[in-house]
């Protein structure tokens, strides 16, 4: 309750109840359909902010790491929509550009050269 942005709250939030339990999620999904953007704040900047949040807790675990850097307290980036949804989008070019990249195709062409051969 003492937190001043939402990043630092959910960063607390996480510290708190890190182990996915049901009742851990709908608390935490209750903390943020009950966030209330403060008086004399921007509701443009909140609808964007609670938005990225939920865009970032749909992610799966293998996209821990960009949704821990997005949401690095340290990080002076605001959760903005827009900046949130390029990131992970580029991300996600780059994922599947990786793993349709000749050269991570070259290593599993190599194992099946002599398959069905004998010797």
């Amino acid at each position: 309750m003492n937190e001043k942005t939402i990043v630092d709250l959910m960063q607390t939030l996480s510290n708190m109840y890190e182990k996915p339990s049901v009742a851990n999620k709908v608390y935490l999904i209750r903390r943020l359909v009950n966030l209330k953007v403060g008086e004399g704040n921007s509701v443009t900047n909140h609808i964007s902010e609670v938005k990225a949040l939920i865009l970032l807790s749909s992610l799966l675990e293998s996209w821990s790491v960009t949704v821990t850097t997005v949401s690095n307290p340290t990080s002076n980036n605001k959760l903005k929509l827009d900046i949130i949804r390029n990131l992970i989008l580029s991300e996600d070019v780059h994922r599947k550009s990786s793993r349709e990249s000749p050269s991570s195709n070259f290593g599993s062409a190599l194992s099946t050269e002599n398959r069905g051969r004998s010797s």
